[in-house]
């Protein structure tokens, strides 16, 4: 058990240090948009350099709706710093980057215990966490993470607050998720349709669900409406198919399979003694439907961070199923009689590796963002093997879910 009588101390500790170590080797040490002064330039869009403090791009909608993050980091700058200075600008943006994917971290490991009280089942989930490629690879171009890491810290404060019944606290974060991004509306939905307060009337929970929306109509009002193409993520999603499809897979690879398994496997049995666990498993059809639909619609699908605000849901599920039937997944890569077949898979898998190293120059006429070919591709050449290591194992399990489900 780890919730008991625990200050976490140590727990919190090593969140930190994974995320200083991923901060730097997967987005500062290579060529991301956090590795220099001109980089972040480029993705603040506040050219020419010495003028990155103005961050220009929190001045246009719909950046403008997202000031919770710009704010913070704008006034500590200008706190620590009275005159122009782009390199005080540079890390006082770099800091607030770090401490808000610890905040994400440290958010989502006090979740993962309200969901299932298990020590493998925790580490699993952080694991799964800071190995994510939303994570391992937030600020390579088409990421664009920015105020993202803050929102997925608030959204996992909010789901706690939910599942404690604390409407205030919800209410408090459900309002800075507002501010931060307008995807934590995904908050009030939540806690309108499967918070369990019993001592709660409809009415008041109406009220409770409706403030985070009259405040993100009141910011739009306050801020100014500004037209902008509300329908360019649509339109691009249509004519990228093939990257919808290569980063959808990509944002929790084989995750979506065991995720689907556990709710097959939770709506079988119905069985769930934790709260967390309850509403998690209770909200995950419907917050993955609605983050799918918005996110094709009115967003660009390889910005992987926003369907990534699912991963309270997918990866605590997934890791649930892979806990609870870790004897199945051992006993299919232990054996000997597999051996052949991850040989073969593995073979393949480095001919497609020389196949792509050899023809880059030839792909690249066929690639829309260069980018695509030289990072995402071979990435995505690594889950797929994963996938096909795996695909035997995933197959017998679906088929093992269809012969229960019509008999």
């Amino acid at each position: 058990m780890i919730v008991n009588n625990k200050n976490h101390i140590k727990e919190i500790f090593i969140i930190l240090l994974i995320s200083a170590i991923i901060l730097y080797l997967s987005n500062i040490l290579i060529d991301g948009r956090l590795n220099s002064i001109e980089n972040l330039t480029i993705e603040l869009r506040s050219a020419p350099t010495e003028l990155l403090y103005d961050w220009k791009m929190s001045e246009i909608a719909p950046f403008k709706y997202r000031f919770l993050f710009p704010f913070i980091v704008k006034k500590t700058y200008q706190a620590f710093f009275s005159q122009p200075n782009v390199e005080g600008f540079y890390y006082v943006y770099l800091f607030y980057t770090y401490l808000s994917l610890c905040f994400a971290g440290v958010s989502f490991y006090f979740l993962s215990i309200l969901v299932y009280d298990n020590t493998a089942f925790v580490i699993l989930s952080m694991f799964l966490f800071f190995t994510s490629c939303p994570i391992l690879f937030s600020h390579i171009v088409p990421v664009h993470t920015r105020e993202d890491f803050l929102a997925y810290g608030l959204l996992c404060m909010g789901l706690i607050y939910i599942i404690k019944n604390y409407w205030i606290a919800y209410l408090l974060i459900s309002i800075l998720g507002v501010l931060c991004r307008e995807t934590l509306l995904l908050l009030p939905f939540i806690y309108l349709f499967f918070s369990n307060n019993q001592f709660q009337k409809l009415p008041i929970k109406l009220i409770l669900a409706a403030i985070p929306f009259v405040v993100y109509f009141l910011l739009r009002y306050i801020l100014g409406t500004e037209h902008y193409d509300y329908w360019l993520g649509l339109k691009w999603n249509i004519k990228s198919l093939e990257q919808v499809v290569l980063f959808f897979f990509l944002t929790f690879h084989l995750l979506w399979f065991f995720f689907i398994f556990e709710l097959f496997n939770h709506s079988k049995n119905n069985k769930e003694n934790s709260s967390g666990g309850l509403l998690l498993h209770q909200s995950a059809l419907s917050a993955t439907g609605l983050v799918l639909t918005t996110t094709f619609l009115f967003a660009i699908f390889n910005e992987i961070r926003i369907l990534f605000l699912i991963f309270p849901w997918v990866i605590s599920l997934s890791s649930r199923w892979l806990i609870n039937n870790k004897a199945t997944v051992c006993s299919y890569f232990l054996n000997k009689k597999n051996t052949l077949y991850f040989v073969l898979i593995s073979l393949l898998f480095i001919l497609l590796v020389c196949a792509f190293l050899m023809n880059v120059k030839k792909l690249a006429q066929f690639v829309t963002y260069p980018v695509l070919l030289s990072t995402w591709i071979p990435i995505a050449l690594f889950y797929i093997y994963l996938l096909g290591l795996s695909l035997p194992f995933i197959v017998k399990i679906i088929k093992n879910i269809t012969k229960v489900k019509f008999t």
